[in-house]
């Protein structure tokens, strides 16, 4: 009903279309499962087949993701879950957010068409905040991202959690094939994009055609924490 939080659910690696302004109209975002809104509109019942309710991102986007999803792919959850309970007071000082802008500036600039990050998504991620080439202690010598996972402990969070990152929060993967012990990370932007090192550098969507889970190597996305 309105006012809900919603998770998104069942979606595999697909995603979930956001539909803007009417239940079938335009597809404006896909966003992979675990992704949470609040209900402010609707219900739209019985259209194609479905039950429809317009959904808002919640949080510290200064662009939310609004639109339209279908009832079959979201289930309620608390609302006491939309972010983390605290929020490092480094990451609302101006200064921490002119690092972040800085590193996503960096990251976007870097040559698209460069080899020299690839099978080194971590090292990316790391040069683009200044922390060197990863595996140092300003990064608790993480190892990998499925590494780093494993060390942050309550400092990461799980998408099965339903905590949508922040712009400029490190985003995690698991890995397919040979890269399945090692998994993969980038810099979220906002509006259900990444920027990251895969092969060479790019901007691809979380989820949907085209996303950075239908990348060969690249599993499910996993979940977020803040930049060291």
């Amino acid at each position: 009903s309105v006012g809900d939080y919603v998770k998104v659910i069942n979606t595999g690696d697909s995603g979930l279309n956001i539909h803007k302004n009417e239940p079938i109209g335009e597809a404006v975002k896909v966003v992979p499962n675990g992704w949470l809104f609040k209900i402010i509109g609707g219900p739209k019942n019985n259209i194609n087949g479905y039950n429809w309710w317009e959904g808002r991102e919640e949080g510290y986007e200064t662009s939310s993701i609004k639109g339209w999803v279908a009832e079959n792919f979201i289930e309620k959850v608390s609302s006491n879950i939309v972010v983390p309970s605290s929020i490092p007071d480094y990451f609302t000082e101006v200064f921490t957010q002119v690092r972040m802008e800085r590193a996503i500036r960096w990251a976007d600039s870097a040559d698209k068409n460069s080899r020299e990050w690839e099978g080194y998504c971590l090292r990316f991620v790391s040069e683009a905040y200044g922390l060197g080439e990863g595996v140092n202690p300003k990064t608790t010598g993480w190892a990998s991202p499925i590494d780093a996972i494993s060390k942050l402990g309550e400092k990461f969070y799980p998408a099965n959690k339903s905590y949508n990152p922040p712009r400029g929060a490190l985003v995690m993967f698991s890995g397919l094939g040979e890269y399945e012990p090692y998994g993969h990370i980038g810099i979220y932007l906002g509006n259900g994009k990444v920027i990251h090192a895969y092969i060479t550098p790019r901007i691809n969507d979380l989820a949907g055609k085209g996303g950075i889970e239908q990348l060969s190597t690249i599993g499910s996305y996993l979940g977020w924490t803040y930049p060291p």
